[in-house]
């Protein structure tokens, strides 16, 4: 096992017969990039990265599309030393805010940027020095090429993880060769691999689960792996389907937006009876990144046995960028397990014994602790609490970063006096698994009970298939929490129907939760992240 993170690209030195399929429309258009070539285009990369000023320890923020230029960027980069500051590439407008907040922060770090990020990167950041990655990368620097790579100490930054921002301003995580080592080690599974794994993301490599979880870790592992552009997925998730019987990968991924995705293409599309989709070579199919619908977990699994998807393929994961990467994850076929509560009468310190409710809410096992990460759950006071009570989860271990560059600058993260991390997330440990019931940032308080935003949204697309999400804000004037719902306006609906909808959530939620509704906004769209969480704090400006 490596002890050195660049040594997982430099073993492959000569190797041709394992590395990277970047997927095309078509076996035909499928591209084969050997790890052996990456190790031998990497170091001129580099020497062009440093011709152009980029040297260790600079920080380099990444505005790319392609993922083969973003793997090359990203080694030469960890060649050199210097440090990617992966962020979702600006494509619109409307992404001009984020990498104008991530320039501020990271105090205008050199962007590198292609043809389709570079006119908005360039209208958007003054004073900072812009690199057209087609121009670096048609001209390799032999000469300046780095004859070993740069040395690097355990606690020097590595990565620079931007969270998706889903509850607040984005955070630049970061990671350092220590930490990045031993997210990779935590991701080992407890049982031996009974297969020559290979691996297939759809994800966009600046997702923390695709870059390390999909494509370092296939390095770490010398597993293959297929990188999918997750353009051609929102546009024909069947096209994910179709790489799958191609190539045949034993892992491959699926957030809950993913799923509903997948089953309303479906409806729209049939596929046809005589189709040749062949999914039996999938012995896990990871999801995570957002809470998981146990419903829609289970609709998608049955619309996908006939293909060949194993019953029990689906595999919780629980993670987030301050722990690099992993936290806990089920076992390979343990499949969705799920525990049944009264959603209204969780709260802190509850036991399981006293809430649980078979006609109640849904959560769903995200297995066990994976190796060097300690979960323990915790009251208001990080006190911690017995197995089987509800509190915040907290996190400590090898692979726990330890600071975050915010609008304050290098911000270190919060610990207990046992250096343990709050997450943030409400859950419980129950026969030593973890379930995750919701985020502390998503509570709304009515009438003395507890409820949280993705069950309400859960609620209101189970039973009038529509997407929502749904806020809770203190009203000064009453003291009381409002309720407002943003659903998004279907497909050529007429006033009269827009209408009939309204009362239909306001009834809805009324009837089968108590929770009335304070205000219906309607959105055109849904303000989402990279990795499909919706962004809330978005929608507030429409209050």
């Amino acid at each position: 096992m490596t002890s050195n993170f660049i040594n997982i690209l430099t073993s492959y030195h000569g190797v041709d017969d394992i590395g990277i399929t970047f997927i095309g429309d078509s076996a035909a258009s499928d591209t084969f990039y050997p790890y052996g070539q990456l190790v031998h285009d990497v170091p001129p990369i580099a020497g062009a990265l440093s011709k152009a000023g980029i040297s260790q320890g600079d920080w380099v923020l990444f505005q790319l599309t392609d993922s083969r230029e973003i793997i090359q960027c990203f080694w030469a980069c960890a060649y050199l030393g210097a440090v990617p500051v992966m962020l979702p590439p600006a494509l619109t407008q409307a992404d001009t805010e984020r990498i104008n907040h991530v320039s501020n922060v990271t105090n205008k770090a050199p962007v590198l940027v292609d043809e389709r990020t570079k006119p908005i990167v360039t209208a958007a950041l003054d004073g900072v020095d812009i690199y057209a990655v087609n121009d670096l990368l048609a001209h390799p620097d032999l000469d300046n090429a780095p004859t070993e790579p740069a040395a690097v100490a355990g606690d020097d930054i590595r990565l620079i993880q931007f969270s998706s921002g889903s509850t607040g301003t984005p955070k630049g995580i970061l990671v350092t060769e220590n930490e990045l080592l031993s997210s990779l080690k935590a991701t080992i599974p407890r049982r031996p691999y009974t297969v020559r794994n290979s691996m297939l993301t759809w994800l966009p490599l600046t997702h923390n689960l695709s870059l390390v979880g999909f494509h370092i870790y296939s390095m770490f592992q010398s597993f293959n792996q297929s990188l999918m552009p997750t353009s051609a997925f929102i546009t024909n998730p069947v096209s994910w389907l179709n790489a799958v019987t191609r190539l045949q990968p034993s892992v491959t991924v699926c957030p809950n937006f993913g799923f509903q995705h997948v089953l309303n293409y479906f409806k729209i599309r049939p596929l046809p009876v005589d189709n040749d989709i062949d999914l039996s070579s999938v012995k896990k199919l990871a999801t995570g990144s957002e809470p998981i619908d146990a419903p829609l977990a289970r609709k998608f699994t049955d619309a996908l046995i006939p293909l060949g998807l194993h019953p029990q393929a689906i595999c919780p994961v629980y993670g987030m960028s301050e722990a690099c990467l992993t936290i806990s994850s089920a076992d390979v076929y343990e499949g969705i397990k799920t525990i049944v509560l009264d959603r209204s009468a969780i709260t802190i310190g509850q036991h399981l014994s006293d809430i649980t409710d078979p006609h109640g809410a849904e959560f769903v096992c995200l297995g066990r602790e994976v190796p060097g990460v300690n979960i323990t759950i915790r009251d208001d006071n990080a006190e911690i609490l017995g197995a089987d009570t509800v509190g915040e989860i907290y996190i400590s271990g090898a692979p726990l970063t330890k600071a975050a560059i915010t609008d304050n600058g290098v911000t270190p993260h919060k610990f207990t006096t046992d250096n343990a991390f709050g997450t943030g997330d409400i859950g419980v440990l129950h026969d030593d698994e973890l379930y995750i019931i919701g985020r502390k940032k998503d509570i709304i308080f009515i009438n003395g009970k507890n409820y949280y935003s993705p069950d309400l949204e859960g609620l209101l697309s189970h039973e009038l298939g529509i997407e929502t999400a749904v806020i809770g804000r203190s009203n000064p004037n009453s003291g009381n929490e409002d309720v407002i719902v943003f659903p998004v306006r279907p497909d050529h609906v007429t006033p009269v129907e827009q209408e009939k909808l309204e009362k239909s959530i306001t009834s809805t939620l009324m009837k089968s939760m108590g929770v009335p509704t304070t205000q219906i906004i309607w959105i055109d769209t849904m303000p989402v992240a990279h990795n499909g969480k919706k962004l809330r704090t978005k929608l507030e400006q429409y209050i």
